[in-house]
């Protein structure tokens, strides 16, 4: 019983303190990002600054999907913990988090812009 009541506690405060960590990170990558962008941007830098400046975008970006991806899943489960549970609410929400796994299962990026960039991209 015990276990069940751990499992409770876990949805209902540890999940939703967990998706204001992560909302707080993921902002915080949106802001580095921009920095990386603009030092790219107004910078005058050498091609071993660039290359490292570029590396670490991507290291940044790549955390930043990260984040993502884990804040779409607890945003369902943020959501369902303010309600009242039942169990069709239950069923809706397993249903909701299995179609978001499978989405990101299967994510391409389409370029919007630079359509010529689109072989770059791993699929």
């Amino acid at each position: 019983m015990i276990n069940k009541l751990k499992a409770v506690r876990n949805v209902f405060v540890d999940i939703p303190k967990e998706y204001e960590l992560l909302c707080k990170a993921y902002e915080k990558t949106n802001e580095e990002t921009q920095d990386l962008l603009h030092v790219l941007e107004l910078g005058t830098l050498n091609a071993v600054e660039m290359s490292k400046v570029t590396k670490q975008l991507r290291l940044v970006r790549q955390e930043r999907r990260k984040l993502k991806d884990e804040i779409e899943v607890m945003k369902e489960i943020v959501s369902f913990s303010e309600k009242k549970p039942s169990e069709h609410l239950i069923n809706t929400l397993i249903g909701n988090v299995r179609k978001i796994e499978e989405r990101k299962s299967k994510r391409i990026y389409n370029m919007r812009v630079r359509k010529d960039l689109q072989g770059l991209i791993k699929e």
